[in-house]
């Protein structure tokens, strides 16, 4: 399965930090996996983060995201990982890594730098954990 979702991903071209792809597809009710590839030379990296990301069951903090994140088709339920081609800062909204089925997992806004390798934690601004999706 993930063969075919970085195949795909791969004819779409470059969308993230200069020359890599970020992609993503669902692994179940509320949950995301992604992944990075390196358009250069085809490798591809999984990092922890993006191992079941999801934002079901999250009040995300107002105001969280910065003025230039791109806009969202439906603001009210925000994307779980908002990126840009140009740049090498990644939000994820609500929890990263499984933190979903984590009790002790906080939510929030999560901001991170890809170094090329892996991700690089920079910011959160904690949102609220909450009973229903």
């Amino acid at each position: 399965m993930f063969r075919t979702n970085l195949r795909n991903a791969a004819k779409e071209g470059v969308n993230f930090a200069g020359h890599f792809i970020l992609t993503g597809w669902g692994c179940g009710t509320n949950c995301s996996q992604w992944a990075v590839i390196d358009a250069r030379n085809g490798k591809v990296f999984f990092p922890k983060e993006f191992a079941g990301t999801g934002s079901g069951f999250c009040e995300l903090p107002k105001n969280g995201l910065p003025s230039d994140a791109p806009k969202q088709e439906e603001p009210e339920y925000p994307d779980v990982v908002i990126f840009k081609a140009n740049s090498r800062m990644v939000v994820i909204n609500g929890f990263t890594g499984g933190g979903l089925n984590e009790d002790n997992a906080k939510c929030g806004n999560y901001f991170f730098e890809w170094t090329g390798t892996k991700l690089k934690q920079v910011k959160f601004i904690e949102g609220k954990r909450v009973d229903n999706p």
